[in-house]
């Protein structure tokens, strides 16, 4: 406070700085807050509403990320991939299954990429919802780019989904879905397969 006073406010990334550090953390109310600060002291940029954005979103708070999302449109940024990815995000948290079609369809029209948090919590969303085939689909989809490692654990949770609901043919179409794309059966897969 003193120093701001004597030699004027710290530069936005500055602000930036003890956002992003709030929002890692998981303490949104004060990355809200400084985020409000800047708004009141200074202008600021697009990485300054993409930490909020992101920190809402890791928490599925749908209402706060829309807020934040026209906030961001209102003061003139361009949304990218990554705000595109973290409203996904926070609508499939939040299990708005009619937020999550629109965002889905926005991806599409758009071409918007997904990065691996959006398309993970997609999957987990469809698995939720009882749609093993969509999540199947995307995963299929997903496995064919460069864009990220699946890994295993996505394809153990459609295992687990499937073995849930007793669809067995499901089941052996996601095993192999995963061999196919290089994932071997590893024990716990064996496992779940062999029932």
């Amino acid at each position: 406070e003193k120093m701001a006073a004597s030699i004027g406010p710290p530069p936005v990334e500055a602000y930036n700085t003890v956002i992003r550090s709030y929002a890692e953390v998981g303490d949104i109310d004060s990355a809200s807050k400084w985020l409000a600060r800047l708004q009141a002291e200074a202008q600021p940029d697009f990485d300054s509403y993409q930490a909020v954005l992101d920190a809402y979103a890791s928490n599925g708070d749908a209402k706060k990320v829309d807020d934040i999302w026209k906030e961001l449109t209102a003061a003139g940024f361009t949304a990218t991939d990554q705000t595109y990815c973290s409203m996904l995000r926070a609508h499939c948290v939040a299990k708005d299954a009619e937020n999550v079609q629109v965002w889905v369809s926005r991806f599409e029209w758009e071409g918007i990429q997904f990065n691996w948090l959006a398309f993970s919590e997609l999957v987990r969303f469809y698995l939720e919802q009882g749609e093993l085939s969509k999540a199947l689909t995307l995963s299929e989809e997903m496995a064919m780019t460069d864009l990220f490692d699946i890994g295993t654990g996505l394809w153990l949770e459609q295992l687990q989904a499937a073995q849930r609901a007793g669809e067995t043919s499901h089941l052996e179409k996601v095993a192999a879905a995963m061999v196919r794309h290089g994932y071997p059966l590893n024990a716990e897969a064996k496992r779940i397969t062999s029932r």
